[in-house]
């Protein structure tokens, strides 16, 4: 499957990679239309990747000129950049039955999976 031109970077298309070859190990019916869904999942966790870098470097709260010159510490933009890519990822991989509750969807549902774990 071709990735969307806006998988750009290296590490989305380290991200792309690594799903697409998931995908397929798991048999998930991933076509060409779905090409985007797949690359904005890609594009958010290479986010959450570089939001967590910036924040382990600079920290949660960065010292910043506030409005009268004076020096002054705020929460590092990072932390909200990562909470909503965050919640992007959780429902992109739903949409792709990666994630548990949406595997117990396919079970419920009468599917079941080939691994033995419907059986626990």
């Amino acid at each position: 499957m071709k990735a969307p031109k806006f998988v750009s970077t290296t590490i989305e298309r380290r991200y792309w990679r690594q799903l697409v070859v998931e995908l397929q190990q798991q048999a998930v019916d991933v076509r060409q239309l779905d090409s985007y869904a797949l690359g904005l999942l890609v594009c958010n966790l290479a986010t959450i990747e570089e939001c967590r870098a910036d924040i382990r470097e600079r920290g949660s709260h960065i010292q910043m000129a506030g409005d009268r010159g004076h020096m002054v510490s705020k929460r590092n933009p990072s932390l909200e950049l990562l909470k909503e890519a965050q919640q992007q990822v959780k429902f992109y991989l739903s949409q792709f039955n990666m994630t548990p509750s949406s595997r117990g969807k396919v079970l419920i549902t009468g599917l079941v999976s080939e691994d033995g774990w419907d059986e626990v």
